[in-house]
C-alpha cells in the first residue's frame, strides 16, 4: 500500500489464479481485491483480456471484497461488483458483520457469498448477541439466494450451533 502497489499485486494474483484455474479446473477460486482496485478503471478491459487469452470459464473465479471496503465505498463498488457479475465472474463479501451498516450491504450488493467474520465465530457458542446477529444474517442471505460461509469454526460447539 505504501508504495501503490496493490493494483500489480492484485493482477499478478488473478493471473497467477488463471492459470491455477487452467491447470488443475477447481470448481472455485476466491480472489481477494485491494480497495486500490476499486478505482482502477483499466481493471474490466484487462480482465476481459485475460479471459480471452486464457479460455477460462469467468464463473470459476470470485472476486471478493471486505464489508468495511464495499461500506466506504459503495457506489463505486457497485459499479465495479455489476460489471464483474456481467461478465460471469462471482462476487462475495468478506468480513461479513462487523461493519456499521451489515443489512445495507446485504440489500444493495449483488453477491453469491456472503462470508461472515471470523470474529463472530469465536464466541458464537456461548454469546447470544453473536448468535442471533448470525441468523439474522444468514435469514437475509437465504431470502435473496446468496451462500453463507463461516469463518474460523474452530471446534464442535461452534459448528453444533451454526447447525
Amino acid at each position: 500500500d505504501r508504495h501503490a502497489l496493490l493494483t500489480t499485486i492484485d493482477r499478478w494474483v488473478i493471473g497467477t489464479s488463471f492459470a491455477f484455474i487452467r491447470e488443475h479446473d477447481p470448481d472455485i477460486v476466491f480472489v481477494k481485491l485491494s480497495r486500490e482496485s476499486l478505482g482502477d478503471g483499466t481493471l474490466l478491459d484487462w480482465l476481459e483480456k485475460e479471459i480471452e487469452s486464457t479460455g477460462i470459464d469467468p464463473a470459476k473465479l470470485c472476486f471478493r471484497i471486505a464489508e468495511e471496503v464495499i461500506s466506504r465505498q459503495l457506489k463505486q463498488s457497485r459499479t465495479l461488483i455489476d460489471a464483474l457479475i456481467s461478465m460471469g465472474f462471482k462476487f462475495a463479501v468478506e468480513h461479513f458483520g462487523i461493519g456499521r451498516y451489515p443489512m445495507k450491504v446485504v440489500n444493495s450488493v449483488p453477491m453469491h457469498f456472503l462470508k461472515i467474520d471470523g470474529s463472530l465465530m469465536q464466541s458464537i457458542s456461548t454469546n447470544q448477541a453473536h448468535q442471533d446477529s448470525v441468523q439474522k444474517f444468514v435469514d437475509a442471505a437465504r431470502h435473496q439466494g446468496i451462500a453463507t460461509i463461516a469463518e474460523l469454526v474452530e471446534n464442535d460447539n461452534t459448528l453444533a450451533v451454526l447447525f
